[in-house]
């Protein structure tokens, strides 16, 4: 690579400043994954020469066009990942559920396996697996990435905190009926000193719920993949203030029980990491202590007002047309809905506790995968081991997908590629909706079934992530769901 290409690729590499990554961000990350920043301009050049020159790219198709470069962009993560992907294949190959459980769906759906072999141009049914794995995973891939562009580029229009809790709080900040009333929460300090006591109070009380509300979101996000932390007066992009409001300000007035709880378990993964480090007995004791508390606070959450919830939230992401494609993403991660249904379900089948233990196992390392046809790709592995590294795998590469992508579309964007002014974002948005259909869970498929045991079961799924912190050789998952640690 000559002095100008390395100029270039520099400059290429600076369109990370045009997301909410903090300085120390970018250096760490730039640091880390410098084999696929290295390439990122030369990539982009390589896609506009592919797809055409300038001209034939200001009459483009932008599903083309975006479908070009994410396909060169996935075909170089595969290239990095040839020797691991590889060894995913591999697990397929060899995994006697997997050909057990596609063949029998295929029967189901078409009764003839070599009639469906034959039209999907593929020889062997692990052949078809190989690309039916490598195509979900870019499926995926794709989503999150566009997803994640439009959440943490700086190109996106963006609110405070302060301004979500203004307009959705119980405390009524922006109701002339309410006593906390506020006009305008801009105001500047020397005009707030000329308002009466009241709004004074009123101005602590945003600020305090603001703060509370920003603590809470981060300590659920870090349990997200797209979470980062922006800057104080662009914390939240606005196409996700409806979600995040639903989320956060539940019409009934009353803060949701499973959202604190799933605070509590995504802190306890910061205790932890202390707990395995020191040697503190006292210390010990009281993250013990921290880990009953919340297994008794999981009682208190019942599963039907948990089903009861998501059927209203589902309901009212339905009445967004604008971007309820993403607005069921975002539940989805805060809430797991499909996980949860589908593992409670699997346990009210279940008829051993061998059974038992590998469907809770399945569910816990399978649990930060929101897309239904990837999780139930990897459900069919017979081995943890094999099942934990595949997800390994996808995860990494989903993460350089995402950034080498970001730099990518935000050239083409930059360029005016994808349209004038905000016309990208419109058809971003439209874009992620129409792959939400084909991605995500489908509402209507979501076994809601409720009897006697599924409350078990549901307290069973939640108490995962505490119960995995004390397995140990000759210690089981039943051995501590018996003892009710």
């Amino acid at each position: 690579m000559n002095i100008d290409e390395l100029d270039k690729t520099d400059e290429f590499i600076n369109r990370l400043k045009n997301f909410h990554f903090s300085k120390e961000h970018i250096e760490e990350i730039t640091v880390e994954y410098g084999d696929i920043f290295g390439v990122s301009h030369l990539l982009c050049e390589k896609i506009k020469l592919d797809f055409g020159c300038e001209d034939k790219l200001s009459k483009h198709n932008n599903d083309e066009l975006l479908d070009a470069i994410f396909s060169k962009v996935f075909e170089f993560i595969l290239s990095n990942f040839e020797d691991e992907f590889q060894i995913v294949e591999s697990y397929i190959e060899h995994c006697p559920n997997y050909l057990d459980v596609f063949c029998e769906n295929i029967e189901n759906i078409r009764g003839d396996v070599e009639g469906f072999l034959q039209d999907s141009g593929c020889e062997t049914i692990g052949e078809y697996l190989n690309l039916y794995i490598k195509t979900t995973i870019y499926d995926a891939c794709l989503f999150t990435a566009l997803l994640y562009f439009i959440d943490n580029s700086t190109r996106s229009k963006s609110i405070p905190i302060t301004k979500l809790a203004y307009n959705h709080s119980y405390q009524g900040f922006s109701l002339d009926s309410s006593k906390n009333y506020l006009k305008n929460p801009k105001f500047s300090n020397s005009e707030i000193r000329n308002k009466t006591k009241s709004m004074l109070d009123s101005y602590d009380a945003l600020d305090k719920e603001s703060d509370n509300l920003r603590k809470r979101r981060k300590i659920i996000g870090s349990k997200n993949s797209s979470h980062i932390k922006r800057k104080k007066h662009h914390e939240i992009a606005v196409h996700n203030e409806f979600v995040e409001a639903l989320v956060y300000y539940p019409p009934s007035g009353t803060e949701y029980n499973y959202l604190k709880v799933m605070t509590k378990l995504n802190k306890l993964d910061t205790l932890h990491d202390i707990y395995k480090s020191s040697r503190d007995d006292t210390f010990n004791y009281r993250v013990n202590v921290a880990c009953g508390k919340i297994l008794h606070e999981i009682t208190n959450i019942k599963y039907k007002d948990y089903i009861s919830q998501s059927k209203f939230y589902i309901g009212e992401i339905r009445k967004s047309k604008l971007s309820s494609g993403i607005d069921l993403y975002r539940f989805e991660l805060s809430h797991d809905l499909y996980r949860i249904t589908r593992t409670v379900n699997e346990l009210l089948e279940a008829e051993s506790e061998m059974e038992i233990e590998n469907i809770l196992n399945s569910s816990y390392l399978l649990r930060d995968i929101r897309f239904p046809n990837l999780y139930e790709a990897f459900d069919c592995f017979d081995s943890f081991d094999d099942m934990k590294e595949c997800v390994s795998v996808f995860e990494l590469m989903q993460f350089k997908f995402v950034y080498l992508s970001k730099l990518i579309i935000d050239e083409f964007v930059d360029k005016g590629y994808f349209g004038d002014g905000y016309e990208w974002h419109y058809f971003f948005i439209d874009t992620l909706n129409k792959m939400s259909e084909k991605l995500l869970f489908d509402p209507e498929n979501i076994d809601y079934t409720i009897n006697s045991k599924s409350q078990e079961w549901f307290e069973a799924i939640l108490s995962m992530p505490i119960w995995m912190y004390y397995v140990q050789d000759g210690v089981s998952v039943i051995d501590i769901m018996k003892s009710k640690v």
